[in-house]
């Protein structure tokens, strides 16, 4: 248990002077340190002139790599982590409200298809990898690289006859990449993805990186709007804080600490979304020999993902609450400048002209409504109906919300763990004193009455 507050401890304070005060000195090596990570983020994110002089925090709003033209689907998003597709596993997610399946095709490259078969409109992730053939659960159908159809069980390729072109039965597939240790899909047409399009950051080897899942029960542009404002790793209002935005949803934070930070807000459907915070921690010499000792680096993972755990529950209401008012007549769609950072004010702006340009962002079902998710627990069948097997294989909204701030249940787990550990670590000295005091008392009691 000492063990536990040592190391977070350490971690905290020592690793980083993320409270450093102001008028601390500076050793020679945090100088060196300090402007190494300049030269990195003006080679890596410069910043405008224009920007510069309104605001030491900056934000990038486009660049040579990213759209002419405010755009929702000519874009990259990242939607996962390359450890969903370990072990022949599938992924099944949402982008804008469009189901979507991915897994790893026999080549090892990343596929994306639309999360429903083209026979019968079963849902491909309640099927599995095979050999690197996503093969569906109802007749077997198999989908290999791009989606393409390289098996159908019900007709024999060899014969007489001449085989026949699976071409036509192909999934609906989608331009996917691993790129930088994340998974990317490219929403709009497979034939206009631009891989130069996609953000490139220097991302030093002498780090620690830490990636934590959120899920939130709101619309993604407020994500954006609040992790603008203030990241997750609070950086105390350190004037030395940029910002940058890479359109068309994350936003990075960087700091002379050697911290920094990138939230990827994944718009999976109407009213919800998945941030994908991946933080970056200098490894200096405290911290480089606390992740030498076993168990560290698993530790130190989870104290900084219920950190974060904590901040998105702190900022939840202020976040809903936007996204509450919003929905009024009378609110305004893009905050006024002065109500609102100078950052979120550049983003509301560019999310209003991409959606006068595109309209409709989400996806939209065959009959032209938007696809809401319904939300409630499936009601199981008994045994006479009989379908109970497939009910609990089925997900009806990928991916599950098994986050905080939206689940409360992974950050009350951590909250208990420390409880107990604290607990332990202060009755078990008590004890001790305990005994130490009371034992000789009580011997010369007993020696005295003898």
């Amino acid at each position: 248990m000492l063990f536990f507050k040592c190391l977070s401890l350490a971690f905290f304070t020592s690793a980083y002077k993320l409270h450093m005060p102001r008028n601390s000195r500076w050793t020679l090596n945090d100088v060196r340190m300090t402007l190494r990570l300049n030269s990195e983020l003006a080679s890596g994110a410069r910043k405008s002139p224009e920007v510069e002089k309104k605001d030491t925090c900056t934000a990038s709003f486009g660049n040579a790599t990213q759209p002419e033209q405010p755009s929702f689907l000519h874009a990259w998003y990242a939607v996962g982590i390359p450890g969903q597709l370990e072990h022949g596993k599938l992924f099944a997610t949402q982008l804008f409200g469009e189901p979507l399946v991915l897994y790893r095709d026999a080549q090892e490259g990343i596929a994306c298809v639309r999360d429903v078969c083209p026979h019968r409109s079963a849902p491909l992730s309640m099927g599995d990898v095979q050999g690197g053939v996503l093969r569906c659960f109802y007749h077997g159908w198999g989908f290999g690289e791009q989606g393409k159809c390289v098996n159908v069980p019900t007709i024999s390729l060899t014969g007489s006859k001449a085989p026949p072109n699976l071409d036509r039965f192909c999934a609906t597939a989608y331009a996917a990449v691993e790129h930088a240790g994340l998974l990317w899909v490219w929403r709009g047409s497979p034939l206009t993805a631009d891989t130069r399009k996609l953000p490139r950051h220097p991302s030093p080897d002498q780090t620690f990186a830490v990636v934590t899942m959120l899920d939130y029960a709101c619309d993604w542009p407020f994500v954006v709007e609040s992790s603008l404002e203030s990241p997750f790793w609070r950086f105390h209002g350190d004037p030395s804080n940029v910002a940058r935005f890479d359109l068309p949803n994350v936003v990075r934070h960087y700091d002379v600490s050697g911290v920094s930070e990138e939230a990827h807000a994944v718009p999976i459907a109407p009213y919800r979304t998945r941030v994908i915070l991946r933080q970056r921690f200098r490894e200096g010499p405290i911290l480089s020999k606390l992740l030498k000792i076993p168990g560290a680096r698993s530790l130190l993972t989870n104290v900084v993902r219920n950190w974060n755990y904590r901040i998105s529950l702190e900022d939840y209401p202020a976040i809903q609450s936007r996204a509450r008012n919003s929905d009024k007549a009378d609110f305004p769609q893009t905050p006024k400048p002065g109500s609102r950072s100078e950052h979120a004010c550049h983003f509301w702006e560019w999310h209003r002209r991409a959606r006068e340009r595109e309209g409709q962002q989400y996806f939209l079902r065959w009959d032209g409504r938007i696809a809401e998710p319904r939300y409630g627990p499936q009601t199981d069948d008994d045994d006479v109906v009989g379908t109970f097997g497939l009910k609990k294989n089925y997900v009806q909204n990928n991916p599950p919300a098994e986050n905080a701030p939206a689940c409360y249940a992974p950050y009350k787990e951590f909250q208990d763990a420390t409880r107990a550990a604290i607990a332990g670590a202060i009755t078990v000295p008590a004890a001790t004193l305990t005994w130490k005091t009371v034992a000789p008392a009580v011997g010369a009691m007993v020696g005295a009455d003898m």
